[in-house]
């Protein structure tokens, strides 16, 4: 039993730090707490099972940097429990319902969101229900980073130790580094035996090909026949974001200013894509969101029509009405349920913008 589930490391950096209030917060929000520094360098160390709390408590008191939190329950079950004889690793961008990846011992390994000097682990340190309240109510442009060399060769190390092969799902290297990065770690491993596939996906769509690969984990015991599959299944996926501005599109370098202006001026609404190279592009475009939201539900009618949806998700930064909303309509184009509705990971969230919806589609 452990009653406090995660090992959480952070440290704080500025000018005149209150000591005895830092280690106040940090011995309260669990066991194990080790505080130490001095007036403009503070490191603590706490076993909780509430990290994002005890972030949101210190952010105000210094500049949090170099954060760390390990999941302790997961790594005990992978050591005494394991399910299978593959390991499956994604990282955070891949947005699953939290119980299906508990279930199923996926191991996610969260990248970096950068506000105002700090530096968060995405989905641990900061929720999106927390990213996107401070979108609505805060002038901030947060960025994202990959996680440190080191701490994917540490997941490296401790899973070859537990399995006799890993495969790893990242998002589009089209869209990050983090494919490359898993890579070029891969090849210090050259005894085990690690696949790595690029989703091309993000979000809610690489979580429809993960909970795809996951109905016949078990029965697998060849990395590469999944890794096969998830080549396929990435082929039969798709994802058409319902983007509510431009805004942060653009404050993210990821549409020009001018374009950003065009479109705030004549009032246009973009339905953004990932097509077969991983690139977000524009599919299509309304001038309104009710007209988005219709040519979205005429464009799963063909499709249903010319490919048979196997299932979907939906997917949101702050938006779950109109999510919902999607989900009633397209079950009915479908005949199928939704799979999942979740709110998008911050470090996707971000990038698209407070509102925006994703709709994720799985074929025959």
């Amino acid at each position: 039993d452990i009653p406090f589930r995660y090992c959480t490391e952070a440290l704080l950096t500025g000018d005149n730090l209150d000591f005895n209030r830092i280690k106040e917060i940090v011995v309260k929000a669990g066991e194990s707490a080790i505080t130490g520094g001095s007036e403009t360098r503070v490191r603590f160390h706490v076993h909780t099972n509430e990290p994002e709390k005890l972030f949101e408590a210190l952010k105000n008191l210094g500049t949090i940097v170099q954060p760390k939190v390990e999941d302790m329950k997961l790594q005990s079950e992978i050591s005494f429990r394991p399910k299978s004889k593959i390991a499956l690793v994604v990282d955070s961008s891949c947005d699953l319902p939290a119980s299906l990846l508990e279930e199923n011992q996926v191991v996610v390994i969260p990248l970096l969101l950068n506000i105002k000097d700090h530096v968060f682990l995405d989905k641990l340190t900061i929720s999106p229900r927390r990213i996107y309240k401070m979108l609505a109510e805060e002038e901030i442009m947060p960025g994202s980073a990959q996680p440190s060399p080191k701490t994917i060769e540490n997941w490296f190390s401790f899973l070859s130790s537990h399995y006799d092969s890993i495969l790893v799902l990242t998002i589009s290297s089209a869209l990050s580094g983090f494919y490359n990065l898993v890579k070029a770690v891969a090849e210090k491993f050259p005894e085990k035996k690690i696949r790595i596939v690029d989703s091309r996906h993000i979000s809610g769509s690489s979580g429809l090909i993960v909970e795809r690969l996951l109905e016949n984990w078990s029965d697998s015991q060849d990395v590469d026949e999944l890794a096969s599959q998830a080549e396929e299944l990435v082929a039969k996926t798709e994802i058409l974001v319902d983007i509510k501005t431009l805004k942060y599109l653009v404050k993210g370098g990821r549409v020009s200013p001018m374009k950003g202006l065009l479109a705030k001026l004549l009032n246009i609404k973009p339905i953004i894509t990932i097509n077969k190279l991983g690139q977000a592009v524009p599919c299509s475009q309304s001038f309104s969101r009710r007209q988005n939201f219709k040519k979205i539900l005429k464009m799963i009618r063909k499709k249903q029509a010319a490919h048979p949806v196997h299932s979907f998700s939906i997917v949101h930064a702050g938006n779950r009405p109109r999510a919902e909303a999607y989900a009633r309509e397209i079950e009915l184009i479908t005949g199928r349920p939704v799979s999942f509705i979740e709110e998008a990971s911050p470090v996707v969230g971000v990038h698209n913008g407070l509102g925006a919806v994703g709709v994720c589609l799985s074929y025959e």
